[in-house]
């Protein structure tokens, strides 16, 4: 499986809404992220093929009526390796 999973652990009351971002942007789920929300408060971001372009910042942001916070990750792709044979 080519994929990059970025996680965070978000927990408070009432429950946080958590959004993802990456260079600013806001992370949609669809073909290219997937976005899941797993027990204990875990949050996953799952990059499928990642490549060079999928350089960059991630941010994992909470907040809810009382409070925000936010994690993020600089992740940084060189490209695929590629065999000369």
């Amino acid at each position: 499986k080519n994929e990059l999973v970025l996680e965070c652990r978000v927990r408070g009351q009432p429950a946080p809404t958590i959004t993802w971002f990456k260079n600013r942007s806001k992370i949609n789920s669809g073909e290219k992220y997937t976005i899941h929300y797993l027990a204990d408060g875990i949050c996953r971001l799952v990059v499928k093929h990642p490549e060079k372009s999928d350089t960059g910042l991630y941010l994992c942001k909470a907040e809810n009526s009382q409070w925000q916070d936010q994690i993020s990750h600089h992740v940084e792709f060189e490209g695929a390796e590629k065999n000369c044979g």
